[in-house]
């Protein structure tokens, strides 16, 4: 895995949350999650904080494997979505 370099906790904060379960069909899903990339993309904290939830979360699952390295191959139903209509 490639260096990262220094993380250090300057401050933490107390919060207050309500965790949801909700209950959506595919296509909300799809239009969720595609309106939420749309947002995230050009945010770099929230993607860090993103990048950093998933990599603290595998750690403390023991996942040996824990890493920040992009995937290389994509297989989700979007990318395919994407490329066939690129095609066309």
């Amino acid at each position: 895995m490639e260096k990262l370099g220094h993380i250090k906790i300057l401050s933490e904060r107390r919060v207050r949350m309500v965790e949801l379960n909700l209950d959506m069909d595919e296509q909300t899903i799809d239009r969720m999650a595609h309106a939420g990339f749309n947002l995230i993309k050009y945010d770099r904290d929230e993607l860090v904080s993103y990048a950093f939830k998933k990599a603290l979360e595998a750690a403390v699952k023991g996942d040996k494997k824990c890493t920040l390295q992009i995937k290389k191959s994509r297989s989700n139903k979007r990318s395919s979505r994407l490329s066939q209509s690129h095609k066309s």
